[in-house]
């Protein structure tokens, strides 16, 4: 009887933990690098990402700004308010001095930080200094080689790491940016005829070129969303959300970011966001949702048979940086951060919301990088799919979980394993076992899909609880 009891027990031992180890393996594990402050829809996109762990596992927010350390403490401010404190925070690299900027992002003092007195009266646990070497440690003691790493500012923190420990880039499979332009002849901010230079490459554009490099790194994937992508929620998609922060944590949060983001923008005619705080009301509508819908498009290239954003393949992209010749002041073109691309051969199949691609062009032969082929979205397969990506962002910030018409709260979990019944265990009997360690997670393809979860995903604690049995 002792006997059979032991077996039940280290039986379920086992089956305890591959299910546990098996059921954060599927999910894809991700780094959330942004520069949040200035502009609410980090905030937004965050907010996303928090009510997404159904689909990620989100394992760092870095922060990458002009101000890190402010913008990993508002960060970790609005974690804690979402109820999700355990996410960690680090503090990643600065932007780099004005004179090698482009865009707005080469003004002084014009970003601003709208949230600034809120945000320093966090009093929670502080942000992880020194950001990229702690990343990169994450990513070595992980055991994967699959990592996403999602990023919606300027690209220092990732060219860092690249730079200091490319033994952990290397391990980085896929890379989304949310960045650019190559659109022509629409608005993509107010009074602001396309082409243009773009905020997030011009805040360091000489980082968006490193990581581009194929001499330093090559990624398996490279997605850019740039900014044609955004659009602002309202209507009934956006009351969904509003009604949601009742009893969301995490939508409450993102609400109550934005109020006072709004609040602060309206009030200080000198920041950058004045005009744009001044044109949306958080009661009734978001600003355009540059950050979430990058956001989207890693939930949605995570989900079998969800591709309602159309991607381009080009052979290669690049950036003008401060010191290229031939460059303009503003208004005339082209400037710094300009995006340049090698040519789209069939213009027919653009989407409606590029009307035509830009005439900025580059032969990969002429750049110092040894440029590769990015997936670029310019816009959505219907106006159907837009207004369903935007209906689900929406939802999915409620805390819905819900994409492409699948409830994905049971999409990267493994199924129950039924409890031996030859020999059944009281609950009184059953051990307690300790919390398993980060780093006896077992090893996952690359992708992010183990295939199949086996009792063989055990770790040194199972192990040693079961010889005690015995």
């Amino acid at each position: 009887m002792l006997s059979s009891l032991k077996t039940s027990l280290a039986t379920l031992l086992l089956v305890a933990t591959a299910t546990s180890f098996c059921s954060a393996a599927n999910k894809q594990p991700l780094i959330f690098d942004s520069d949040y402050g200035p502009f609410i829809d980090d905030v937004f996109a965050l907010g996303l990402l928090v009510n997404s762990l159904d689909i990620v596992d989100l394992k760092l927010v870095l922060a990458t700004s002009d101000r890190p350390e402010l913008s990993a403490t508002c960060i970790a401010a609005q974690l804690e308010l979402s109820g999700h404190s355990e996410i960690e925070v680090a503090v990643g690299s600065p932007f780099p001095d004005y004179s090698e900027r482009g865009s707005v992002c080469a003004i002084q003092g014009i970003l601003g930080f709208a949230m600034e007195p809120e945000c320093n009266q966090y009093s929670g646990p502080p942000p992880i200094q020194n950001g990229v070497e702690y990343m990169a440690n994450m990513i070595m003691d992980s055991g994967r080689d699959d990592w996403w790493y999602l990023v919606v500012g300027g690209q220092s923190s990732l060219r860092a790491l690249i730079e200091a420990y490319p033994e952990a880039a290397a391990k980085i499979d896929t890379v989304i940016v949310m960045a650019g332009n190559w659109c022509a002849d629409f608005e993509p901010y107010p009074d602001v005829m396309a082409p243009t230079d773009e905020t997030n490459i011009g805040c360091d554009p000489a980082a968006a070129n490193f990581v581009l490099d194929g001499n330093n790194i090559q990624f398996n994937n490279v997605y850019y969303v740039p900014v044609v992508m955004a659009d602002e929620i309202g209507g009934d998609d956006y009351k969904v959300f509003v009604d949601a922060t009742e009893t969301n944590a995490a939508a409450n949060a993102t609400l109550t970011w934005y109020k006072i983001w709004s609040a602060a923008g309206r009030a200080d005619e000198n920041l950058l966001v004045h005009a744009e705080a001044m044109a949306y009301d958080p009661d009734t509508e978001s600003t355009p949702q540059f950050d979430p819908v990058a956001v989207m498009l890693a939930l949605e290239l995570l989900v079998d048979d969800c591709d309602r954003m159309t991607l381009f393949e080009m052979e290669g992209i690049h950036f003008f940086e401060a010191d290229d010749e031939g460059l303009q002041p503003f208004p005339n073109a082209p400037r710094s951060a300009f995006s340049l691309h090698t040519g789209i051969p069939d213009t027919a199949t653009l989407p409606a919301e590029c009307p035509n691609i830009t005439s900025f062009t580059f032969n990969v032969t002429d750049t110092p990088e040894m440029e590769y082929p990015v997936q670029v979205a310019l816009g959505f397969n219907s106006p159907a799919d837009k207004a369903a990506v935007y209906a689900d962002m929406a939802r999915r910030m409620a805390g819905e979980k819900i994409l492409c018409g699948k409830d994905t709260s049971t999409l990267f979990t493994d199924p129950p394993v039924e409890t031996p019944t030859d020999a059944p265990v009281t609950p009184e009997a059953s051990p307690t076992v300790a919390p398993v360690t980060p780093e006896a997670s077992p090893t996952v393809a690359p992708g992010g899909d183990s295939g199949v979860c086996t009792l063989g995903h055990v770790s040194a604690i199972t192990v040693a609880l079961i010889s005690m049995l015995f």
